[in-house]
């Protein structure tokens, strides 16, 4: 049975209450416990098959980045798109592995909001170098899958701008293919978190969930495109 939010805060309050009322509170919270490791284990065996592209050929690209967070005296912090990347070589820039939270790192402040714990937010910059080789690649689409950018994101291939995704919750995807070149490329994504009074719950920010890369064949099903049915399987042909 799939086990969907609803029906799993459903079955875990149901299931403490009756339990509360006919066994006890021991069993209630044993019950509770139960469902509650449960669903976690359901969610964490699905992560990988919910989350990742559902076309072509997708891996993981969350080693390798390079960060740093934008010094708030260098822009003006009523208009945060003047913050730029920091002016120094990427040797220079902090090594991280994705999901990365920065807002966790920061000082807490009473003057802060309790959204983010009395963090910080700001706005910070990602950076990751890979290598293309055109001919190797040729007759094929890469695309870039992030499934959770908080928030505010501006995404870049090469100095061209591939987008920008004001949510920070919902995933999304861009074609690198245009802007790709024969040997070393960069993405670079801004991530302004500079409003950090924007929820009543904790968001972090940055990349917080993994980024994946697609590789697939000129022709292909898009992402969140057209689906496909077998109606019929017979004498070695398909009806689809």
């Amino acid at each position: 049975m799939k086990l969907t939010e609803r029906s799993f805060t459903m079955r875990l309050k149901n299931g403490f209450t009756r339990n509360l009322l006919t066994g006890g509170l021991r069993r209630a919270l044993s019950v509770a416990t139960t469902t509650i490791a449960f669903g976690a284990l359901s969610l964490a065996i699905c992560e990988d098959c919910m989350a990742q592209p559902g076309f072509g050929k997708s891996v993981k690209f969350n080693d390798g980045w390079l960060f740093e967070l934008a010094d708030p005296d260098s822009y003006n912090s009523k208009d945060p798109t003047t913050a730029r990347p920091p002016e120094k070589a990427d040797s220079l820039w902090r090594r991280v592995t994705l999901p990365h939270d920065w807002t966790i790192e920061g000082t807490a402040s009473p003057d802060l909001a309790s959204g983010t714990g009395y963090l910080p937010g700001g706005v910070g910059f990602y950076r990751r170098h890979f290598n293309y080789d055109k001919k190797a690649e040729e007759g094929k689409r890469k695309y870039i899958y992030f499934e959770g950018v908080y928030n505010r994101s501006e995404v870049y291939l090469n100095g061209h701008l591939l987008g920008k995704r004001p949510n920070g919750y919902s995933s999304f995807m861009y074609e690198l293919t245009p802007y790709l070149k024969d040997g070393d490329n960069v993405i670079d994504v801004k991530v302004d978190h500079s409003r950090y009074a924007d929820s009543r719950y904790y968001t972090g920010s940055g990349i917080y969930r993994d980024v994946w890369i697609t590789d697939a064949p000129s022709s292909h099903i898009a992402q969140w495109g057209t689906g496909f049915e077998t109606i019929s399987v017979k004498n070695g042909k398909a009806d689809v």
